[in-house]
């Protein structure tokens, strides 16, 4: 398997047409005045299937947290069932959400890796901050 896109939405879903539907994706940053704080969303994208994938059921799963303790951490996993190739699919490809809700204590960088059966395919990190203070237009 090769991760082919991940994102971090307010909100994903698989439809009943194995569409991935993403509601506020492409998270840079997030801000909160106050912690610690909940935050939740889904970590979502999609997934290439090799040859060698299939014959098997496969747990994907994601993990988010960070390096700095700031965050108490959250895993969610979905099966990928794999066990015959698709004559629908051009290009063997599986769309994931998985949700999550975390408590964040501190500002840090928050990070969501994407693991199927315990290798990891790819992640990526996404700053939580304060707001910026307004700062006074230049006369």
């Amino acid at each position: 398997m090769k991760l082919e896109a991940i994102l971090m939405a307010n909100a994903a879903t698989i439809d009943a047409n194995s569409l991935l539907n993403v509601k506020g994706s492409c998270w840079r940053f997030v801000e909160r005045a106050e912690f610690p704080e909940t935050i939740g969303g889904s970590v979502c994208g999609t997934i290439l299937i090799e040859d060698e994938d299939f014959g098997a059921i496969h747990v994907v799963s994601a993990d988010v947290f960070d390096d700095s303790g700031h965050v108490e951490g959250a895993t969610g996993s979905v099966l990928f069932n794999c066990l015959e190739p698709s004559s629908e699919m051009t290009t063997p490809r599986l769309a994931f959400a998985i949700p999550f809700a975390t408590v964040i204590h501190e500002p840090t960088v928050l990070k969501a890796s994407v693991k199927s059966d315990g290798d990891e395919l790819g992640a990526l990190s996404v700053i939580v901050r304060r707001p910026a203070a307004p700062t006074d237009p230049v006369a």
